[in-house]
């Protein structure tokens, strides 16, 4: 499993906003990492990382680049 950290940095490839803290959530059998986007500190959107694999399984909010 990734870390909060990589989650963090794995979420910064994909938006024009600053990543906020990682949060894992349960979904179903999968565990995924919720990274806020943060503008000006607001959150804005999020972006979901698949805590096995890394993998951008896609997100919410239009913060992406």
């Amino acid at each position: 499993m990734i870390t909060k950290k990589e989650a963090q940095k794995i979420a910064s490839k994909y938006m024009k906003a600053t990543p906020g803290t990682p949060v894992l959530k349960t979904s179903g059998k999968s565990k995924m990492f919720v990274v806020p986007a943060l503008v000006k500190g607001v959150r804005k959107g999020e972006i979901w990382i698949d805590a096995k694999t890394g993998k951008n399984l896609g997100g919410a909010g239009g913060v992406g680049k």
